[in-house]
Protein backbone atom coordinates (compact mmCIF):
# COMPACT_ATOMS: atom_id res chain seq x y z
CA UNK A 1 0.00 0.00 0.00
CA UNK A 2 1.56 3.15 -1.32
CA UNK A 3 -0.23 6.66 -1.71
CA UNK A 4 -3.61 5.18 -1.00
CA UNK A 5 -3.76 2.64 -3.04
CA UNK A 6 -2.81 -0.96 -2.70
CA UNK A 7 -1.00 -2.81 -5.34
CA UNK A 8 -1.64 -6.65 -5.83
CA UNK A 9 1.01 -8.65 -7.99
CA UNK A 10 0.05 -11.95 -9.06
CA UNK A 11 1.25 -14.20 -12.43
CA UNK A 12 2.49 -11.70 -15.04
CA UNK A 13 -0.02 -9.01 -13.67
CA UNK A 14 -0.22 -6.30 -11.31
CA UNK A 15 -3.61 -4.93 -10.08
CA UNK A 16 -3.56 -1.42 -8.38
CA UNK A 17 -7.00 -0.39 -6.38
CA UNK A 18 -7.48 2.92 -5.41
CA UNK A 19 -10.79 5.37 -4.88
CA UNK A 20 -10.83 6.86 -8.16
CA UNK A 21 -13.89 8.77 -10.06
CA UNK A 22 -12.34 7.40 -13.13
CA UNK A 23 -13.96 4.30 -14.96
CA UNK A 24 -12.87 0.75 -14.31
CA UNK A 25 -10.01 -0.12 -16.74
CA UNK A 26 -9.84 -2.77 -19.20
CA UNK A 27 -8.16 -5.76 -17.57
CA UNK A 28 -6.26 -7.78 -20.66
CA UNK A 29 -7.01 -11.51 -20.39
CA UNK A 30 -4.03 -13.56 -18.90
CA UNK A 31 -3.96 -17.17 -20.54
CA UNK A 32 -3.82 -19.73 -17.61
CA UNK A 33 -0.77 -21.81 -17.90
CA UNK A 34 -0.23 -25.31 -19.09
CA UNK A 35 0.51 -27.30 -15.82
CA UNK A 36 0.31 -30.84 -17.72
CA UNK A 37 3.94 -32.38 -17.53
CA UNK A 38 5.55 -32.70 -21.14
CA UNK A 39 4.46 -36.57 -22.78
CA UNK A 40 7.42 -38.38 -24.32
CA UNK A 41 6.59 -39.16 -28.11
CA UNK A 42 5.49 -42.93 -27.13
CA UNK A 43 3.85 -42.15 -23.91
CA UNK A 44 -0.03 -42.07 -22.64
CA UNK A 45 -1.85 -40.71 -20.06
CA UNK A 46 -5.03 -42.06 -19.01
CA UNK A 47 -7.78 -41.76 -16.13
CA UNK A 48 -10.01 -44.77 -15.31
CA UNK A 49 -11.92 -46.60 -12.34
CA UNK A 50 -9.76 -49.63 -10.88
CA UNK A 51 -12.33 -52.49 -11.28
CA UNK A 52 -9.91 -55.36 -10.14
CA UNK A 53 -6.32 -55.56 -9.12
CA UNK A 54 -3.94 -59.36 -9.72
CA UNK A 55 -0.59 -58.52 -8.25
CA UNK A 56 0.51 -55.50 -10.38
CA UNK A 57 -1.55 -55.70 -13.30
CA UNK A 58 -4.45 -53.48 -12.47
CA UNK A 59 -7.66 -53.57 -14.75
CA UNK A 60 -8.65 -50.20 -15.15
CA UNK A 61 -12.59 -48.81 -16.75
CA UNK A 62 -11.87 -46.40 -19.04
CA UNK A 63 -14.18 -43.24 -19.74
CA UNK A 64 -15.54 -44.76 -22.52
CA UNK A 65 -16.65 -47.86 -20.43
CA UNK A 66 -13.77 -50.08 -21.86
CA UNK A 67 -11.35 -52.33 -19.62
CA UNK A 68 -7.58 -51.44 -20.00
CA UNK A 69 -4.90 -53.61 -18.17
CA UNK A 70 -2.24 -51.09 -16.42
CA UNK A 71 1.48 -52.90 -15.27
CA UNK A 72 2.33 -50.65 -12.28
CA UNK A 73 5.62 -52.75 -11.38
CA UNK A 74 7.68 -50.17 -13.41
CA UNK A 75 5.59 -47.28 -11.12
CA UNK A 76 6.14 -49.40 -7.87
CA UNK A 77 10.10 -49.77 -8.58
CA UNK A 78 10.38 -45.62 -9.53
CA UNK A 79 8.54 -44.65 -6.41
CA UNK A 80 6.09 -42.67 -8.20
CA UNK A 81 3.20 -45.13 -7.47
CA UNK A 82 -0.09 -43.88 -5.43
CA UNK A 83 -1.51 -47.59 -4.07
CA UNK A 84 -4.33 -47.46 -6.57
CA UNK A 85 -7.48 -49.25 -4.63
CA UNK A 86 -10.78 -51.35 -6.00
CA UNK A 87 -13.32 -49.00 -6.38
CA UNK A 88 -11.36 -45.66 -6.89
CA UNK A 89 -9.82 -43.52 -9.68
CA UNK A 90 -6.65 -43.03 -10.92
CA UNK A 91 -3.72 -41.32 -13.47
CA UNK A 92 -1.46 -43.59 -15.08
CA UNK A 93 0.88 -42.71 -17.46
CA UNK A 94 3.45 -44.22 -19.18
CA UNK A 95 3.99 -46.67 -22.79
CA UNK A 96 2.08 -49.11 -24.22
CA UNK A 97 3.82 -52.75 -24.92
CA UNK A 98 2.98 -55.00 -27.86
CA UNK A 99 0.92 -56.92 -25.62
CA UNK A 100 -1.57 -54.04 -25.35
CA UNK A 101 -1.26 -53.29 -21.56
CA UNK A 102 0.05 -49.88 -20.08
CA UNK A 103 3.09 -50.19 -18.70
CA UNK A 104 2.62 -46.80 -16.18
CA UNK A 105 5.50 -45.19 -14.74
CA UNK A 106 3.50 -43.39 -12.53
CA UNK A 107 0.26 -43.74 -11.32
CA UNK A 108 -1.39 -41.32 -9.07
CA UNK A 109 -5.34 -41.15 -7.64
CA UNK A 110 -7.62 -39.17 -9.32
CA UNK A 111 -10.65 -37.26 -8.97
CA UNK A 112 -13.51 -39.62 -8.44
CA UNK A 113 -16.05 -38.08 -10.63
CA UNK A 114 -15.14 -38.49 -14.30
CA UNK A 115 -16.59 -35.33 -15.57
CA UNK A 116 -13.72 -33.67 -13.65
CA UNK A 117 -11.04 -35.90 -15.16
CA UNK A 118 -9.01 -33.52 -17.73
CA UNK A 119 -8.65 -35.38 -21.37
CA UNK A 120 -6.45 -38.78 -21.85
CA UNK A 121 -3.19 -37.53 -23.56
CA UNK A 122 -0.99 -38.88 -25.76
CA UNK A 123 3.07 -37.89 -26.56
CA UNK A 124 2.49 -37.52 -29.86
CA UNK A 125 0.65 -35.15 -31.64
CA UNK A 126 -0.63 -38.39 -34.30
CA UNK A 127 -0.92 -40.98 -31.74
CA UNK A 128 -1.92 -44.02 -33.84
CA UNK A 129 -0.68 -46.87 -31.02
CA UNK A 130 -2.97 -46.30 -28.40
CA UNK A 131 -3.68 -48.95 -25.77
CA UNK A 132 -5.68 -51.46 -26.58
CA UNK A 133 -8.57 -52.49 -24.36
CA UNK A 134 -9.30 -56.18 -23.63
CA UNK A 135 -12.14 -58.23 -21.68
CA UNK A 136 -10.02 -60.53 -19.81
CA UNK A 137 -6.44 -59.62 -17.56
CA UNK A 138 -5.74 -63.68 -18.08
CA UNK A 139 -4.97 -62.95 -21.64
CA UNK A 140 -2.38 -60.07 -20.81
CA UNK A 141 -0.98 -62.18 -18.27
CA UNK A 142 0.35 -64.90 -20.18
CA UNK A 143 1.31 -62.71 -22.83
Amino acid sequence: MANGRVYVASYRTLSIFGLSTAPPAALPKIPAPDMHSQLAADEHEIYGIVVAMTGNLVTVRTRDGANLFVDTLPALTAHRIAEPSRGRALLARGTVGTDGVLHADTVLHALSNPRMWPPDRCGSANCTHRPRHSRSPIAHQSA
